[in-house]
């Protein structure tokens, strides 16, 4: 029923909650993400998370197309905010290039 189903879903995002506590205590390291999962994680938090690790290496690029100067790559940054479609390409262009490097 919806409601079990509803009920799975909770214990699944709580468990992975408690899954990402442990590691982080585990590595002694803290992700950045404790606002959110101790506020109870949801599909929207999941959803910005997956976009934004997408988009890590779309920014790696853009960094080293800057030569490291971090007050250029900040500009490009900026640019890129108010540019969707430049956005979406980048992140685009990040997933193809790790569907690339994972392919042997």
């Amino acid at each position: 029923s919806p409601d079990d189903m509803r009920a799975r879903k909770r214990e699944r995002l709580s468990a992975t909650a408690d899954n990402v506590h442990a590691l982080e205590q585990q590595l002694h390291w803290l992700s950045g993400y404790d606002a959110w999962i101790d506020g109870g994680l949801n599909n929207a938090h999941l959803a910005a998370i997956a976009t934004y690790s997408d988009c890590i290496p779309g920014f790696q690029q853009l960094l080293e197309r800057n030569a490291g100067d971090l007050p250029a790559f900040y500009a490009a940054v900026r640019k890129l905010k108010r540019d969707r479609g430049a956005r979406q390409a980048l992140c685009r262009q990040s997933a193809v290039a790790a569907t690339a490097a994972s392919t042997p």
